[in-house]
């Protein structure tokens, strides 16, 4: 059975906008790959220590609704927790999609990544449980005012409604195509810390040759077959190394 999950689990579909540079030449590897194109410990270090501010804040609704008596204190704070968690996730944790077709001339790839989209159904049911949640606290806890509680919780049902609107997708949909000829390419390295091909190449900008890199990432065990392909088209004079690799905050 073909389940959303497993669908999710499989390669990215490129973009049926995608039309290949150099689509008239054989095609000698070609995949697509789901690939955090950042400093993953970084990301894992921010996902820990706002986890740990989401529970925090979850103990203390927990606490609150425990003082009042209300024997749901426990459902709201374990929602609230989940909620944040998974909002921190897609922060942390965002991946972009990468597609790749190498051929004679050149590698070529697109990149494209689509934002958060979230179900208005959904958002609705939240919206409609977060108000509940702070009207029953504002009512039966005299020390806390319904201003008070509605300013985060509005906010943050905002938050939701936003990122689940078009006109906040669209400005924050990616898509990137480029290729590379290999006579650009001046250093072939396979990551030792990544799966990952880096290349560093030139080009020519307003009469400027300029240096950069560029990260090929492989799925697992891939990164060896890749970077043999890529060698055999390079002159021999380029310098084929193991290191490891910094991946930057972008793949252009």
């Amino acid at each position: 059975m073909d389940t959303k999950l497993f669908k999710f689990l499989k390669p990215p579909q490129p973009p049926k906008k995608l039309k290949w540079k150099m689509d008239a030449e054989p095609e000698l590897l070609a995949w697509s790959i789901r690939a955090r194109n950042y400093n993953v410990f970084l990301g894992n270090i921010l996902f820990f220590i706002l986890t740990t501010l989401a529970a925090t804040v979850s103990i203390i609704i927990y606490s609150v609704f425990k003082k009042t008596g209300q024997p749901w204190g426990l459902l709201w704070a374990t929602f609230l927790f989940f909620v944040l968690v998974s909002l921190i996730f897609y922060g942390s944790h965002q991946k972009v999609n990468i597609a790749y077709r190498i051929t004679p001339s050149g590698i070529e790839y697109c990149k494209w990544k689509y934002a958060i989209r979230l179900n208005s159904k959904l958002v609705g049911i939240i919206s409609i449980f977060v108000t509940v949640a702070f009207l029953s606290l504002a009512i039966t806890t005299s020390s806390l005012s319904l201003v008070a509680l509605a300013g985060p919780g509005g906010m943050g049902v905002i938050a939701l409604m936003r990122l689940s609107s078009k006109k906040f997708r669209d400005p924050n949909t990616e898509y990137n195509h480029l290729e590379f000829k290999w006579r650009q390419i001046t250093q072939l390295a396979i990551a030792t810390n990544r799966d990952v091909v880096d290349l560093k190449y030139t080009y020519i900008d307003d009469g400027h040759e300029t240096h950069w890199n560029f990260n090929i990432f492989c799925e697992k065990g891939q990164k060896e077959s890749v970077a043999a392909v890529i060698r055999l088209h390079l002159s021999p004079e380029v310098p084929f190394i193991r290191a490891k690799v910094n991946v930057p905050l972008s793949t252009e």
